[in-house]
């Protein structure tokens, strides 16, 4: 771990410091707090042009919104693109500015509020998402004696590392636990304080997020890290894991906040986090996703609906690489059937018990499912489609 006075470095939140200066990155907390402040006071344009020239950040909103880093390379995008097409790839091009549309709709509406959230948890988002994986698409790139480099854009492989906790986090975060740093990282907190699954440093999901981060920065920290040398360390693979543990506990804050605000029946809280849970649920269950799409993202939310949706969410948890646990339970509510169970030790398959603990062996039909839509759309760059087969798609 650095020092805190490594004045290379940013300190985020708790013990998390950068190894390098990502102080810009990290100032677009700022701007979503001016953003969010201007509709406190009714001021929808200037809350808008914060969002489309930027104030403190390096880029503004709209700009990660709509570059062209928003949508390319990123496995987490070709699933978002496959899910919102509704399982048609040649139609994914129709919803690549899903974001962005969005979001003009909520200010050309006058919902400022829901608009600074869908910047928040839909650009945002997708924008860190981008920053993971193209970690390992540049680690990649830097290991093969072919490429410039430098010109490749994958000279400083720790600041990239550094980006996924500068979006994340944001400059504002001054606790751990706190759920006023206007950064994904603080509404995880207050996600997780509503799940039951806070611990003494905040969400477990930031925990997690946190500590895949200093095992990222740690791997990076070899010296013959990305290099074509593997023979010491095999840098793509031993990234792996971590990056996808990542991608995996970005999700749980979405699914609470889905939930909660579907026990609330706030329709902007529903319409902005079903825009991501929804269409990520396309590489499980094929009923299970055209369900959820038709009651959350095709037709306005019915609450009438609402047991039989989070059941639906529920049993989409193990394809995520979540469990109920991560997940949690809204316990204000006080209602038992809100809970959730996982899977019995002996699974039931084509309504048949079977003999034994067979469940992750079972699961072979998604990595079929999943391996087809990623062929099947150009949302992911050759490196990330081979390490995805290669290792993701590898259950047992």
């Amino acid at each position: 771990m650095r020092s805190a006075e490594d004045e290379e470095g940013t300190k985020l939140v708790g013990n998390t410091i950068t190894r390098t200066d990502i102080s810009s990155l990290a100032d677009i907390a700022k701007d979503v707090r001016d953003m969010d402040t201007y509709c406190s006071e009714s001021n929808v344009e200037q809350a808008r042009d914060i969002y489309k020239d930027g104030k403190y950040g390096e880029y503004s909103l709209r700009y990660l919104a709509t570059h062209a880093h928003h949508i390319n390379n990123d496995l987490t995008f070709a699933f978002q693109m496959y899910g919102l097409s509704g399982g048609k790839p040649e139609d994914a091009a129709n919803y690549e500015l899903f974001a962005s549309q969005y979001i003009d709709k909520l200010f050309d509406e006058g919902n400022c509020g829901p608009a600074v959230l869908a910047s928040l948890e839909l650009t945002l988002w997708m924008h860190v998402s981008y920053v993971n994986w193209d970690l390992l698409r540049s680690c990649s790139i830097a290991a093969d004696p072919e490429f410039d480099n430098l010109a490749a854009g994958v000279d400083n492989l720790p600041g990239k590392a550094d980006q996924i906790v500068a979006y994340w986090v944001g400059s504002l975060q001054d606790a751990p636990d706190g759920t006023d740093g206007y950064s994904l990282y603080s509404k995880a907190n207050i996600a997780g304080a509503n799940f039951g699954t806070n611990v003494f440093s905040g969400s477990r999901a930031n925990k997690n997020i946190l500590d895949a981060y200093e095992v990222i920065s740690g791997i990076l920290s070899q010296e013959d890290a990305c290099t074509s040398d593997f023979t010491k360390l095999k840098t793509s693979e031993a990234l792996w894991p971590a990056l996808v543990d990542i991608s995996r506990q970005m999700l749980v804050p979405q699914i609470q906040q889905l939930i909660y605000a579907m026990l609330e029946e706030n329709y902007d809280g529903v319409g902005i986090h079903a825009r991501i849970v929804v269409p990520q649920l396309s590489q499980c269950r094929y009923s299970n996703y055209k369900f959820l799409k038709e009651v959350l993202l095709d037709n306005p939310y019915d609450s009438s609906n609402f047991h039989k949706t989070l059941k639906a969410l529920q049993s989409s948890y193990s394809c995520l690489g979540l469990s109920c646990r991560d997940i949690g339970i809204p316990h204000e509510f006080n209602d038992s059937s809100l809970g959730c169970n996982e899977y019995s030790d002996v699974p039931t398959l084509a309504g048949y018990p079977a003999g034994s603990y067979v469940t992750e062996e079972s699961k072979i039909d998604l990595d079929i499912h999943q391996i087809n839509v990623l062929v099947r759309t150009p949302y992911q760059s050759d490196i990330l489609r081979m390490h995805y087969l290669c290792f993701y798609a590898s259950r047992f």
